[in-house]
């Protein structure tokens, strides 16, 4: 049935049918094997009645007559089918494994433990400048660095105690650098053996990044104790992480005395509270604050007004972990503006007072101004009443060389009683005080030669006034009598 055949069939069949491989130089050895041995054992292929190969474990064992001659073979075959995939399974696995312990990134040593060398992978000697026969020959003590040598001892018995156990170490490469390297050790059975595996992981960007970050961190400590503002670094929940000297002066408080203790049950009157903590969620979900302005409580109990600029910190997944505020005492500057909003409330109080006055005063004059009218009409009243209708009576009576002069007297009379030169004056500001006075004589009705005499000028510079007057007054070119014209005003 193995073959595929029946009984029947099987008997009288050439037993060479069987086999896959009929190579006579195999056959001649193990016919030699079998005359020598009596018997042989071994893996061979044989092929069933389709065509089918496969493996088989024979057992050929040869009978003899009484008279020690060959008789004939017993042949046991076993199918090997299920053996040999399981075995190539294994051997497939173990590839893998070995492809696999050589590709990983990490450093693989396997220990003995004494701690010496059972087997490393490619990652394992290429990063400390080994062949692979070299690392074998090496005890796990000749790869530490003195400060680390020591303990290696140390580090296998507790991995015999307890049986895994990660740390860091330094490994010294070939050539005497350093590489620090985090070490993640724990005990196997290889072969009936304890042993130790490790997996080593090169970390020297993160020892960079560590030394780099505490070196940040010394700045931002320096920055922080030597700034001039008040910073004060909280977590999600207010405990206070960070309290600089500026902080301790505003509080009266020192950074040791209020590190982890909740800053609003601190420093913050409670009816603050509600609205900061919000302002501190808006924070650690990215949205930062400037010009932020909230009444802090100092130590006295005195409420001081703090105007800060805040934003979130974040671990290197980007996680918040803390909120960090720059603050600034303003409590004078809004003392100031309180001040000075009390002062313009005044001012404009004062305005609106001075304002009314004005208008009382205007009131005042206007009624000044009234009573100012009403004694010029009383005095022209006068003047026209008594003063005028006398002079005109003195004229009738007074010799002939008197009644000009007369004339020149009432005329600067009624002049005084009216707006007339100033009207002039005012309306052309271009009138010299000599032709002001001709203006009144022409106005009166004199002529030239009456002005000439009165004045005591000659005839020629009466004429010579005039034509100045007429100019300046806009009528030289028009015909106009200037008498007429001085009417007007």
């Amino acid at each position: 049935l193995m073959h595929g055949y029946s009984a029947t069939e099987m008997i009288g069949l050439d037993i060479m049918e069987l086999l896959y491989d009929k190579t006579p130089a195999v056959y001649r050895n193990r016919g030699d094997i079998i005359q020598i041995k009596g018997s042989w054992l071994g893996e061979t292929t044989n092929v069933k009645k389709d065509g089918v190969t496969f493996p088989v474990f024979s057992s050929i064992t040869v009978l003899k007559d009484d008279s020690e001659n060959h008789e004939s073979f017993v042949v046991v075959v076993r199918d090997i089918t299920k053996r040999k995939r399981v075995e190539k399974e294994i051997i497939d696995s173990r590839e893998k494994l070995r492809t696999i312990f050589n590709a990983a990134t990490d450093a693989i040593f396997l220990l003995d433990m004494q701690g010496n060398f059972i087997d490393v992978n490619r990652t394992g000697y290429e990063r400390l400048g080994y062949t692979k026969a070299e690392m074998l020959t090496l005890h796990i003590s000749e790869l530490d660095s003195p400060e680390f040598a020591a303990r290696v001892q140390k580090s296998i018995s507790q991995l015999k105690k307890h049986g895994a156990a990660i740390f860091e170490s330094a490994h010294i490469r070939k050539d005497g650098t350093i590489m620090p390297v985090e070490v993640s050790s724990k005990l196997l059975d290889y072969g009936g053996d304890k042993v130790i595996l490790s997996i080593i992981r090169d970390i020297t960007e993160r020892k960079n990044a560590e030394e780099a970050q505490r070196e940040i961190e010394e700045r931002f400590r320096t920055l922080v104790e030597s700034s001039g503002s008040v910073i004060i670094c909280l977590s999600p929940v207010h405990r206070i992480l960070e309290f600089n000297p500026e902080a301790e002066n505003l509080y009266g408080r020192k950074r040791e005395e209020v590190l982890g203790e909740d800053y609003f049950e601190l420093f913050l009157p409670e009816k603050v509270w509600l609205k900061t903590a919000e302002d501190i969620r808006k924070v650690l979900e990215g949205e930062p604050t400037k010009d932020f302005e909230n009444v802090v409580k100092s130590f006295n109990g005195e409420e001081r007004t703090i105007i800060w600029t805040t934003n979130r910190l974040v671990d290197p997944y980007g996680r918040p972990t803390a909120v960090i505020g720059v603050g600034h005492d303003i409590t004078k500057r809004k003392q100031a503006e309180v001040a000075l909003t009390k002062s313009e409330a005044l001012l404009r109080e004062q305005k609106i007072a001075l304002e009314q006055k004005n208008i009382d005063l205007r009131g005042i004059l206007e009624q000044i101004e009234r009573e100012k009218m009403k004694i010029q009409d009383n005095v022209i009243a006068n003047v026209d009443k008594i003063i005028i209708p006398s002079l005109q009576k003195l004229k009738a009576q007074s010799p002939q060389a008197n009644t000009e002069i007369i004339e020149v007297l009432q005329s600067n009379i009624e002049e005084m009683t009216s707006t007339f030169g100033s009207s002039i004056s005012r309306l052309q500001n271009k009138l010299a005080p000599k032709e002001v006075e001709i203006c009144n004589l022409v106005r009166n009705g004199l002529t030239n030669k009456e002005i000439a005499e009165l004045l005591n000028i000659s005839l020629r510079t009466v004429e010579t006034h005039r034509r100045h007057i007429r100019k300046k007054l806009g009528i030289d070119h028009q015909d106009v009598n200037l008498a007429l014209y001085l009417q007007k005003f």
